[in-house]
């Protein structure tokens, strides 16, 4: 009884091991048919930003996956080559309101975004 129990253990831990977050480049192997890319996104300003980023591009057909980092103002984006390209996802990132690498965001969508969410000189 023992032995099953430590055996459960084991196989949980290997588990929540072999789970674990990877990098993209990493993940991206794994998704059959996926790339990654580091996109730069030099007017993000607060957390409010990397949600509004993560929520609007998760709904975008083709990104499997992103993770935005706030600090670094950037973020790694995991998507399926057959449905989505860098370009793409550039844009989708500038219709939400921010800049993507060299693509300039929506002005429109920026005008709208909360006070914290824009570049100082635009508070």
């Amino acid at each position: 009884m023992k032995l099953i129990k430590l055996l459960t253990i084991g196989l949980s831990l290997l588990l929540v091991i072999s789970c674990s977050k990877t990098d993209a480049e990493d993940q991206a192997a794994v998704i059959k048919g996926s790339k990654s890319a580091m996109v730069d996104l030099p007017t993000m300003q607060c957390g409010m930003c990397e949600r509004a980023i993560e929520t609007g591009l998760s709904k975008v057909n083709g990104v499997v996956s992103i993770d935005v980092d706030v600090d670094e103002k950037n973020a790694a984006v995991i998507y399926e080559a057959g449905l989505i390209n860098l370009a793409g996802i550039e844009k989708a990132i500038a219709k939400l309101g921010y800049q993507a690498n060299e693509t300039s965001a929506d002005s429109e969508t920026y005008a709208d975004l909360a006070k914290c969410c824009k570049l100082p000189e635009d508070r």
